[in-house]
């Protein structure tokens, strides 16, 4: 059933063969909506098979048994691109798993996506060389082929007997009695949330391919035209092109951009309708916009003059509202109130199409102040520092 305060338009997107749930997927229930999501996949193939063991069913250390298969199921947030496996997470010691399958939860949207299937064999040759015990190690998505069909090829159609488990395969056979005893993750650790190899189900922010732009200083004085050009680093907004006049403009989609100068700068202005609205010296970083959102039709002018440069030489950007969608930045952080998951899946999802406004929601006011939002900014400043 569709919720009418979402758009509509939003289920489009939703996976084919995904499986909608008719109830909410709650916090720190991932194990039972995925082993809900198999039993109606095996409802609507009329097949008779149940899902065992019926004892620590609901441990997600544990493997399932479907048709004497062993399963190792692992999960990821909708929009992840890689899954994080730690080996002495991986029940090894009763059921060694003969097949892998990867299951993704949108707990927005309610659903479960399986994503696809490794077999043992195929897992083991993705396991790097040499890997301790503790150590994570990724894999991305994509290399899980076939979604649901697949994985019922293999248990429909083939015998157990035929496919090699885990333990059998001697690559990973060091690993076999690395775990003494059973690795339960509690609850004060995890804070309530049952997480199946490692943080899965909570995605990351994917950042690393956002880098500084080197942007050219002009002299506004005429005895300086003879200046050697210079650059200040700049993260956003981004430059779409210079005007003959030497002015850079940038179209930007959000109200509220942010402004991250990774160069030293002396001072910033902020001019909007030929009027000072704001400005600042020694600027450096990233910095939310300070003023009341712009508006379209808005004329916006940013001048920015770096340290240890001549007088006259500055740098101007005029932000240039979209003319296909220019969004609220505040009603964009309003909808997705502190959700940790909902924020980091919005920022990854515009990284590569809108740096700004991924960047924006970054460095929000109303951004969750958890590990990895915090991390994910720390990481960033890092990387985009002026060299």
């Amino acid at each position: 059933m569709i919720d009418n305060n979402k758009n509509s338009s939003d289920y489009s997107l939703i996976p084919e063969e995904a499986i909608l749930l008719d109830k909410p997927i709650k916090f720190g229930e991932e194990r039972k909506v995925v082993l809900d999501a198999l039993r109606i996949s095996i409802k609507e193939r009329k097949l008779n098979y149940g899902i065992g063991p019926i004892t620590d069913l609901g441990n997600p250390l544990k493997n399932i048994r479907i048709n004497n298969f062993s399963i190792k199921i692992i999960t990821t947030g909708i929009y992840a691109d890689e899954v994080e496996i730690k080996p002495n997470e991986i029940e090894y010691k009763h059921f060694p798993p003969q097949l892998i399958l990867l299951a993704q939860i949108d707990d927005e949207y309610d659903y479960v996506f399986f994503k696809g299937v490794l077999t043992a064999e195929e897992f083991s040759k993705l396991v790097p060389q040499k890997i301790n015990k503790d150590d994570y190690f990724s894999l991305e998505v994509d290399l899980f082929k076939g979604g649901i069909n697949r994985f019922f090829t293999f248990i429909q159609v083939l015998n157990p007997e035929f496919i090699k488990s885990l333990r059998e395969d001697k690559k990973l056979s060091p690993l076999i009695n690395l775990r003494k005893r059973a690795a339960y993750i509690t609850a004060g650790i995890t804070a309530g949330l049952a997480i199946l190899l490692g943080s899965n189900l909570s995605p990351t922010p994917k950042l690393a391919s956002i880098q500084s732009q080197q942007v050219a200083m002009f002299s506004t004085l005429r005895g300086n035209q003879g200046e050697a050009v210079k650059n200040i680093c700049l993260v956003t907004p981004e430059i779409s092109y210079t005007s003959d006049e030497l002015i850079n403009f940038s179209e930007i989609k959000v109200n509220k951009p942010l402004i991250y100068i990774s160069s030293p700068s002396q001072k910033l202005l902020i001019i909007k309708n030929g009027s000072i609205v704001w400005e600042s010296s020694e600027i450096l970083g990233p910095i939310r916009w300070p003023v009341k959102g712009i508006q379209k039709g808005d004329d916006v002018l940013l001048r920015i003059k770096p340290s240890d440069t001549p007088i006259g030489m500055e740098t101007k950007i005029r932000l240039l509202p979209s003319d296909e969608s220019f969004l609220d930045l505040d009603l964009i952080a309003n909808g997705l109130k502190d959700n940790q998951n909902k924020w980091i899946r919005e920022i990854n999802k515009n990284v590569k199409t809108d740096k700004v406004l991924a960047l924006s929601l970054l460095f929000s006011e109303f951004a969750p102040k958890t590990n990895k939002i915090l991390n994910a900014k720390e990481q960033l400043i890092e990387n985009t520092k002026c060299k």
